[in-house]
């Protein structure tokens, strides 16, 4: 095909797409000004209306004006809230709305009077005045008239008008959000509570109610309960009228609450609770008061919703009161931690990510988050309910005290525990400057050691195990080394031999990350055992002799000495060689012997594709057990170069093809403990291997009549 022709090819197809394009937006467009010429008030914007007027036959009318986002009620007992979303539904309704026919005449219609009357008043536009009549004989339309124009309606326009002011009235209560909730005060038999923002959560006050003019004389200062707190609050945020009552209240109010919103320059919420409103249905009444003025308004609540508040004062008190030490900070919200004792002190700060010790002998070595964390969990299983102080006891306490705790949140917020001088088995602690008491166990106090050690990381050593190229372990003399190649890790002294991959990679995952139990104050006896790991740097450990079972002393440049569990003791410990005994390539099998003293050997021959035991034919299932016995020969290297004084129990030959190298296993020991040593001279290593695997072996020859 010739360019011009592929040009002019092309040049086609793209005015053919920008031909459809554009037909495409042409059809979107004229579809949408099909649509728009179809409604009813054409060029509405809900933005631009500033006031609605409802007239209803037979009631008073009912005015809406915009006041910034929201919307007042006029015309009723007081400036009302109105529903925000009932509002936006009524626009919304109005600015999409399509007759569903026209009408000649008006005549018959119940237009004259208008059953509703809506007014919508807009900015720089002409007021958009619907009148409605009667519904038709469906009951699914409504007539109308728009201006001149007589049309019929979708009923559910008309549904949307109907209720009068309640209807349109905002049915929340306290018209907070739960964070937009600051101070709560609650009244009743005779006493009263306060909840206050304070730091992360809420302090709560709590007294009998004085003589009015008198100050409050408060009995218990403390922090709220988190969970308690956020029920109460959340309570209050989604409190709803079920129902707006004509009447007053006139039930006694058995409980008084003052909700005040953090944003001072908004009006508090009084609201008195009394008995069943009239009608039952488990409704409770509510007076009403916005701003401390203004006339009460009567409200009607699902009596379910003041659960919260609590059946009596004691009730909500009890629910109330923190009984957590701490409150369960979060780690990643700490931003200082410091304990005093005496004149001892431990300071933990936080830098970026990191949590550092400042302290002078530490050198703002990084600080052990799961060690603060278990500091806040002990410290958790000594909660218990704060008390109001008998007279003296918190003079005592800070006179006397015996350790402090302070903790510094992001954000500024802090919390303070002073630990007084046990007395017998219990010792009283005061949250900040509460005025309460809390008893814990006298042992806590052993909690609250300012001992830099103790908060310093437990990692120790961190090697980047995929930069290893080398891996040494000194043991007692031996010293067994390893180097990366293209299949792995090898070890190449004091033997050449394949390493056991999951070793190494267990080896090289606790290097990665590892992590101490305790430090030491002083240096002890560290020998018996080196680790090196060599990447871009040479990284160093050296372990003491442990008991098998026991965990052992650790030492690296730079720190103090430490202790490792037992475990990880035994992983270090551990030599590298593969674990397989004997690594088959079954397909390039040529002979297996065994021998053991005082008997002749005892050998299967390949030829070809038989086996033959002598000159007979060997049973083909029975030689691919022998074979699987012989590959499942696993254990755990013992040593490398050994060589047992004692008399060999069996001798193993393992031949793969021919011109290649026996392979010699001489087997040893008398099974005590359930394992045997394998030793393979070649190799250079010796297993410690499970009598049982051995025994498998030994059972597979004998079916073979040997």
């Amino acid at each position: 095909m010739k360019a011009r022709t592929l040009i002019a090819l092309a040049l086609i197809a793209v005015a053919l797409a920008s031909y459809i394009a554009c037909g495409e937006r042409q059809g979107k467009s004229g579809s949408a000004a099909r649509a728009a010429q179809k409604r009813l008030v054409r060029d509405f914007d809900a933005e631009k209306v500033s006031a609605i007027e409802l007239r209803q036959q037979g009631a008073a009318s009912v005015r809406l004006e915009r006041a910034g986002k929201s919307w007042k009620i006029r015309g009723t007992r007081s400036a009302a809230r109105a529903d925000k979303a009932r509002v936006a539904r009524l626009l919304s309704a109005l600015e999409f709305l399509e007759p569903l026919r026209s009408l000649d005449s008006a005549k018959g219609r119940g237009l004259d009077p208008p059953k509703h009357v809506l007014t919508v008043e807009r900015r720089g536009a002409k007021a958009v005045r619907l009148e409605l009549g009667q519904r038709d004989a469906s009951g699914k339309a409504v007539y109308a008239r728009y201006h001149e124009q007589v049309v019929v309606l979708p009923a559910s326009f008309a549904a949307l008008l109907e209720g009068g002011a309640d209807a349109l009235r905002d049915r929340e209560v306290v018209a907070l959000s739960e964070r937009e909730i600051g101070e709560v005060s609650i009244v009743r038999e005779g006493a009263f509570v306060l909840l206050a923002p304070r730091g992360r959560g809420y302090r709560m006050s709590y007294g009998k109610v004085g003589k009015p003019g008198e100050a409050l004389p408060t009995d218990l200062v403390t922090r709220a309960a988190s969970a308690a707190t956020q029920r109460l609050v959340a309570a209050l945020a989604s409190l709803r009228v079920r129902r707006f009552d004509a009447k007053p209240l006139t039930s006694l109010a058995t409980i008084n609450v003052i909700v005040r919103p953090r944003d001072k320059k908004r009006a508090e919420v009084l609201m008195r609770i009394g008995g069943a409103c009239a009608g039952g249905g488990g409704l409770r009444h509510i007076a009403r008061q916005i701003g401390n003025k203004g006339p009460w308004e009567p409200l009607c609540v699902d009596g379910e919703d003041l659960t919260p508040l609590g059946a009596s004062m004691a009730a909500l008190v009890k629910s109330l009161v923190d009984g957590s030490l701490l409150g369960a900070p979060r780690l990643a919200d700490i931003k200082q931690l410091e304990i005093a004792r005496g004149k001892e002190k431990v300071v933990v700060r936080r830098d970026g990510g990191d949590l550092l010790l400042d302290d002078k002998d530490s050198g703002k070595a990084k600080a052990d988050p799961p060690a603060i964390k278990a500091l806040f969990d002990a410290l958790a299983r000594h909660d218990a309910a704060a008390r109001a102080p008998a007279k003296g006891e918190i003079e005592a306490l800070e006179r006397a005290w015996a350790a402090r705790l302070r903790l510094t949140f992001e954000g500024g917020a802090s919390e303070l525990l002073t630990f007084g001088t046990p007395s017998g088995k219990v010792m009283l602690v005061r949250r900040d400057d509460e005025k309460a008491v809390i008893e814990v166990p006298a042992g806590a106090l052993a909690l609250l050691e300012p001992d830099p050690l103790r908060f310093r990381s437990r990692v120790v050593l961190a090697v980047p195990q995929l930069e290893v190229k080398r891996v040494a372990i000194t043991r007692a003399g031996e010293r067994e080394q390893l180097e990366r190649d293209a299949e792995g890790f090898k070890v190449v002294k004091p033997t050449e031999v394949r390493a056991d991959r999951a070793a190494v990679r267990a080896l090289l995952d606790k290097l990665s990350a590892l992590r101490c139990t305790r430090f030491f104050e002083k240096r002890g006896a560290v020998a018996g055992l080196t680790v090196e790991a060599e990447a871009q740097k040479k990284y160093s450990l050296a372990l003491s002799a442990a008991k098998p079972g026991a965990a052992c002393r650790g030492r690296v440049a730079g720190l103090p000495d430490f202790e490792l569990d037992a475990k990880d003791c035994a992983l270090l410990s551990r030599r590298l060689a593969r674990s397989r005994v004997v690594p088959l390539r079954s397909g390039k099998l040529t002979r297996l012997s065994l021998e053991r003293p005082g008997s002749a050997r005892l050998a299967l021959e390949r030829d070809g594709e038989r086996w033959t035991v002598g000159k007979q034919p060997a049973k083909a299932s029975e030689v691919a057990q022998l074979v699987a016995a012989i590959a499942a020969l696993r254990g755990e290297v013992s040593g490398y170069r050994q060589r047992p004084s004692t008399t060999a129990r069996a001798t193993l030959r393992v031949r793969h093809e021919s011109g290649q190298p026996i392979r010699v296993l001489r087997v040893y020991g008398a099974g005590k403990g359930g394992v045997l040593s394998v030793s393979d001279a070649a190799a250079g290593v010796t297993w410690r291997v499970p009598l049982a695997a051995w025994a498998r072996v030994e059972q597979a020859f004998a079916r073979q009549g040997l």
